[in-house]
């Protein structure tokens, strides 16, 4: 039988391969670690038009995410009859079949047995060791996979099991790694971060030197409140290369639906710590994840959460409405608001969320901030350290630099600035 021309090197090149990603920072890390483990097999990473070879990491956090990640796979399997298809990510388990109904499809991978996945492909082994992110200027290192918690609407402990951590020195090797490579700013990326072995103080204060006196930051990915503690903050102080920017796994600002949702801290306690992190931290700054309608949330818990939500001062919010996920108790409990009400509710929260910019980022006008440059042109842009889009003239920047951008005027989402000299 001859060759099929999709697995076949064209004029003696390599086989030639892509990887989409979809869903979180941890996707978006295990995604480039198979693309550097197939680099290093010899591989030619391309786009996914002239792929031979395509690998989808697929989200299942919600039904949304899901639907997307099919809607992708079965595009990618039309576009190019010949071309091989292989699945990996959370939205495997429950979609297996679906996948493997496409014949362009050749294996579904689920997150325990990602690491099969280079073999799969190219006979190659795989495992967590970057060196580079590509392109990005933002690069990720997981510290640990899986959720040991049980929080009632959550379906990730289901699909990547319990935590797993990995060593600090692992982590910190691959910190050095990806700063020689150029890398700007580094995320510490994990399904739960709160629940890496050594302790987010003891990973600020292994990795912080890294960054102390370089070009260079780390940020810490999502965390809950608890992990706001005195240690962190102490750590975080001793490094000025951790960027003062929380992302907080907020959910809901209702006492009620947070011990409904198997949430640990109540509103005062959250209040308390926001209200030591800014004395600890000052000038830090807060994004959080927002989930509405959840199943008996009344108007009153969804004032409670914006009235928390205004008195933290998100930065910025990712606001987003219930989705039941099977196998979780929240997807049997009753009392979902309409969807309608959820719909308006999402959308209160977007004009708060604009409103709340405004407050936070237009108290920065006047300020120099540190930005990394994710895009250089005609009009560069980036992100500061306080998690702020700040855009300005072009100069003598290039895309991955950090540039000392005095903050001008406050427009609507960004800032626009001038570079200082």
């Amino acid at each position: 039988m001859a060759a099929d021309p999709a697995e076949m090197p064209l004029d003696g090149e390599p086989p030639a391969f892509a990887v989409r990603s979809l869903g979180c920072r941890v996707n978006q890390y295990e995604s480039r670690a198979l693309a550097g483990a197939l680099a290093g097999a010899g591989w030619r990473e391309t786009d996914a038009a002239a792929a031979s070879h395509v690998i989808v990491n697929v989200c299942a956090v919600t039904e949304k995410g899901s639907r997307k990640a099919r809607r992708l796979v079965r595009f990618l399997c039309r576009a190019a009859p010949r071309r091989r298809v292989y699945v990996m990510g959370c939205a495997t388990a429950h979609d297996r079949a679906a996948y493997l109904a496409l014949p362009q499809v050749r294996a579904v991978v689920p997150p325990p047995a990602r690491d099969a996945m280079a073999r799969i492909i190219a006979g190659c082994a795989g495992g967590d060791a970057l060196r580079s992110f590509g392109a990005r200027t933002r690069a990720y290192v997981k510290i640990q996979d899986g959720c040991s918690r049980a929080c009632t609407y959550c379906i990730v402990p289901l699909l990547r099991g319990p935590s797993r951590s990995r060593p600090a020195g692992d982590v910190a090797a691959e910190c050095r790694a990806l700063l020689a490579g150029g890398a700007p700013e580094i995320w510490i990326a994990g399904t739960h971060l709160d629940e890496w072995a050594g302790g987010l103080p003891a990973l600020l204060d292994s990795i912080g030197p890294l960054f102390d006196g370089v070009s260079a930051r780390a940020r810490l990915g999502s965390i809950g409140i608890e992990a706001l503690t005195e240690p962190l903050l102490a750590a975080a102080a001793r490094h000025a290369g951790i960027c003062r920017h929380f992302h907080i796994s907020l959910q809901s600002g209702s006492a009620r639906i947070r011990r409904r949702m198997g949430r640990r801290c109540g509103p005062d306690e959250i209040r308390a710590r926001i209200a030591r992190c800014r004395e600890a931290l000052p000038g830090a700054t807060f994004t959080g994840d927002i989930l509405v309608g959840f199943p008996g949330e009344e108007e009153e818990d969804f004032a409670a959460t914006a009235a928390l939500c205004r008195e933290i001062g998100f930065v910025k919010m990712h606001v987003f409405p219930f989705s039941p996920r099977p196998g979780t108790p929240a997807a049997g409990f009753s009392g979902r608001p309409a969807a309608a009400e959820t719909a308006s509710r999402c959308a209160r929260l977007a004009a708060l969320e604009r409103e709340l910019f405004a407050l936070q980022a237009g108290a920065l006008v006047g300020r120099t901030l540190a930005v990394v440059v994710e895009r250089a042109g005609a009009a560069a842009e980036g992100f500061s350290e306080e998690y702020v889009r700040v855009r300005f003239a072009p100069g003598a920047v290039r895309k991955g630099a950090i540039a000392r951008v005095r903050a001008a005027d406050l427009r609507p989402g960004f800032l626009w600035g001038e570079i200082v000299a």
